[in-house]
């Protein structure tokens, strides 16, 4: 697991954005993932620390995108399926 730095957090008015820094490994240096969630998509009223777990997994899952490889969800719960 390689831990990253947060380079800058923000959101506008449907967004919240995370960029975090990591050195990456083969030659590619610090590489910065940019990820973001919908406000929507959110819980309402949703706490700085519900929108950083977000944000994290969005820039985990994108980071596993690009360099190719699949990311476990972190959610847990009960879902009906027919």
């Amino acid at each position: 697991m390689r831990l990253g730095t947060i380079v800058a957090a923000w959101e506008d008015s449907r967004r919240a954005y995370l960029t975090v820094r990591v050195a990456e490994d083969g030659g590619a240096g610090d590489v910065e993932y940019l990820g973001s969630v919908a406000l929507a998509e959110l819980p309402e009223g949703a706490t700085g620390a519900q929108k950083r777990v977000a944000l994290v997994e969005a820039v985990r899952a994108l980071r596993a995108r690009e360099r190719g490889r699949t990311t476990a969800l972190a959610f847990s719960g009960s879902v009906a399926v027919e």
